[in-house]
């Protein structure tokens, strides 16, 4: 019993064990900080749409406890598992991408068909998506890295898979998402090593249909454009955005303090998910810009030290995978929210609304703690067998 108890506090002084200490913390203080801030972005809203200024704070606890029930289900489940089932994991969510899109079972919120419900919970497929894609294509890289790179037909079934749940989400529509998962492979197949001349022809095909879709779509284009002016187009497409520079333009250095943003106050749609980072800067000014600036650049160093700590090479592009998914993520909305990039339905990793995204996220944490740990296992016992 000594020596067990001697050995746990033996691991505090392991640099890998502190890398997952300190990720862990810091997902549990942006839990709390991210519970604060949605009800100060919320509570009028909650209060004017529902009568009850709490309802979704109520909510986000809910949440947040489902997870941290994902995280400690990543964490405790061996990443080996998830390789063993990720072709089935793929198959899983290409089926309710199929099934979001038949009128009498997915659910159409704003024109849009991305949710599933069961019993009153909403369930976005194409979040589970974005993980399945992630470890699907890890186990293929791991299984066919020698000869992915002698012939170019190796990767006609992977490129039918891509395409196919690319149009299934692009169907819903949900075009940020889409370029979301196209990124996360591209990303994982540079780190793999693929050859530069297939990842050109990929960029081709994969441009070919963002001129599609952008072309074909009126809306989308008019979208696109408005972001360079978006005072022109402030009455439709282009109102979103400005309300957004004018939280940000009255937050001051210092910010109104929390709960005293002007623009939620039925201003600024979408203040507690899309856009809560335009409350939080607005509330809080520097101190919120560096809080959550800060928070995915720890998360991004910590994700890779993990992704190169490992000698597994799957775990390596889970973890590559992972860290670049809530990292293009978090950048994309910080894009949308400066005005950098046209609007897109993207929410904040952890400091958004909660939802399929966001346990989506808490599990895709847990994944990474786990790959950390057993790496940190598997060097310790070589350096004791040695």
């Amino acid at each position: 019993m000594i020596k067990k108890k001697s050995e746990f506090f033996a691991d505090f002084h392991d640099p890998a064990f502190r890398v997952e200490l300190i990720l862990f913390c810091s997902v549990l203080f942006i839990l709390f900080f991210s519970a604060i801030m949605i009800f100060s972005a919320s509570n009028i809203t909650a209060s004017y749409r529902f009568g009850d200024p709490f309802f979704f704070l109520k909510r986000q606890l809910i949440w947040s406890f489902l997870g941290l029930m994902m995280l400690f289900t990543g964490y405790f489940l061996s990443y080996k598992k998830w390789q063993n089932f990720s072709l089935l994991f793929m198959l899983i969510s290409l089926l309710l991408l199929i099934l979001v899109l038949i009128p009498s079972i997915g659910h159409s919120v704003g024109g849009a068909r991305r949710w599933l419900r069961f019993g009153g919970v909403g369930i976005q497929p194409s979040e589970l998506a974005k993980v399945a894609f992630i470890f699907y294509t890890a186990d293929w890289l791991d299984r066919k890295h020698q000869v992915m790179n002698k012939n170019f037909f190796v990767f006609l079934p992977k490129i039918f898979l891509l395409m196919l749940t690319v149009c299934l989400i692009y169907l819903e529509p949900d075009l940020g998402t889409t370029v979301i998962i196209i990124a996360i492979v591209f990303s994982m197949y540079f780190i793999a090593g693929v050859s530069k001349k297939y990842i050109f022809i990929f960029w081709g095909l994969v441009l070919s249909f963002f001129a599609y879709a952008l072309l074909s779509t009126p809306y989308r284009l008019k979208r696109v454009l408005s972001f360079l002016n978006p005072w022109q187009h402030f009455s439709d497409v282009g109102y979103q955005v400005v309300q957004s520079y004018l939280a940000i333009a009255n937050a001051s250095f210092l910010g109104t303090g929390i709960g005293g943003s002007k623009l939620k106050l039925l201003y600024l749609p979408e203040s507690h998910t899309d856009f809560i980072l335009s409350i939080i800067i607005e509330e809080l000014g520097v101190l919120g810009s560096l809080i959550v600036f800060g928070f995915f650049l720890i998360f991004t160093y910590l994700g890779i030290k993990i992704a190169l700590q490992t000698d597994n090479y799957f775990a390596r592009l889970v973890a590559f995978g992972i860290t670049f998914l809530i990292s293009f993520q978090a950048i994309m909305n910080i894009a949308v929210v400066t005005g950098a990039i046209p609007t897109k339905g993207i929410p904040l990793p952890f400091f958004s609304f909660g939802g399929s995204s966001f346990v989506v996220s808490m599990f895709c944490i847990g994944v990474l703690l786990n790959i950390a740990r057993e790496s940190r296992h598997n060097i310790a016992a070589k350096i004791s067998n040695y």
